[in-house]
């Protein structure tokens, strides 16, 4: 199955204001796994953010707290497998 190359994420553009959006899809390196997000929490850091806004240096895209099903690892990659859930 051919993997989307595109994904929506929860972006804050300033205080107050977040968008969905359609961003490309990370590549992954030999250590890394690739995640289809299933759910995903909002958490105290979010909010922060939320109420304070972004300075340039900032990761602007919400949602670190997730859980979903590994679709790609990379070939270093041990601990979990394609289908796993994390």
């Amino acid at each position: 199955m051919e993997l989307s190359r595109t994904m929506k994420a929860g972006i804050l553009h300033k205080a107050g204001n977040i968008r969905c959006q359609s961003i490309p899809v990370p590549e992954i390196n030999s250590r890394e796994a690739l995640v289809a997000i299933k759910a995903v929490g909002i958490c105290g850091s979010d909010i922060l953010r939320f109420s304070r806004g972004v300075s340039p240096y900032d990761f602007r895209v919400l949602g670190h707290e997730c859980a979903g099903e590994v679709i790609e690892v990379g070939r270093n990659v041990t601990s979990v497998k394609v289908k796993d859930r994390v």
